[in-house]
């Protein structure tokens, strides 16, 4: 890397004013070549970035610098996890908006992970030690009704959930597995209970009839056995009220050989 250019001459005789402006353009040349090395260099290494600040927002009213954030009733919310959400805040000076900012961000962590009906806020609380105080309420799920009843098929679908923190994406598997015995797939609404943080699953289904029988004709048949293909089959769904499906099919070549499957 050239950071300058240092130039000497002996001559014997004086210089023309045509050398010396060869000699200056040389010199030019060198420097310019020096400096766009140096430019090269520094857009080829990168430089080390650091972690981006939480930047304050604009003030509005009183602000807290707060050093130390708490949470309550987080079950869910391990040691690391409080730590990630509360880091960018602490040793800030934050108002209203800015709390309340950090308090949406707890609730947003439930609802990405499916606890859809748990929330964080705040209660009425001293700041003036730089203490946060966060309560989160858990969400629990009371009872599953499909139309205002507990059949014991629910429990088969839904085995462990009541009486725990209600999370949709337990609440999808259990009703994939009632739809795959149906037409029509059942509607869910999550109602309150009468316990302030449960919650009640209520189901609403169209009435099918619980057997579906098909009938089929085709000629994908062997020559030997005969073209012609007769099937049918039957299909019972939830017949002992346990989420059960029971399956009957049979075939019947042109031929009259006969074959059954259960």
């Amino acid at each position: 890397m050239l950071t300058g250019a240092d130039i000497s001459f002996c001559l014997c005789s004086p210089l023309s004013p045509a050398d010396r402006d060869a000699i200056r353009q040389q010199q030019e040349e060198l420097l310019l070549q020096g400096q766009q090395q140096r430019e090269e260099l520094q857009r080829s290494t990168p430089l080390p970035r650091a972690e981006t600040p939480v930047i304050p927002a604009p003030s509005s009213g009183p602000c807290f610098t707060i050093r130390a954030i708490t949470y309550s009733g987080a079950t869910l919310l391990s040691a690391r996890e409080q730590a990630k959400l509360s880091h960018p805040w602490l040793n800030q000076c934050l108002d209203m908006p800015r709390i309340t900012q950090l308090v949406n961000s707890v609730s947003d962590w439930y609802l990405s992970r499916g606890y859809i009906t748990s929330r964080a806020f705040l209660t009425e609380q001293d700041l003036s030690q730089g203490e946060l105080q966060i309560v989160v309420l858990e969400g629990k799920l009371r009872q599953i009704r499909l139309e205002n009843k507990t059949p014991l098929m629910l429990k088969m679908a839904f085995p462990g959930l009541e009486e725990k923190i209600l999370n949709l994406r337990d609440i999808e598997q259990g009703m994939e597995q009632i739809n795959r015995l149906r037409a029509t797939p059942v509607q869910i609404d999550i109602l309150p209970d009468n316990t302030p943080g449960w919650s009640v699953v209520n189901l609403t289904a169209t009435p099918e009839f619980p057997l579906r029988a098909t009938v089929s004709f085709d000629n994908s048949g062997q020559k030997s056995t005969g073209t012609g293909q007769l099937n049918g089959s039957l299909t019972g769904n939830n017949l002992f009220g346990l989420a059960d499906q029971w399956f009957v099919s049979g075939g019947r070549s042109s031929d009259f050989a006969t074959a059954w499957l259960c």
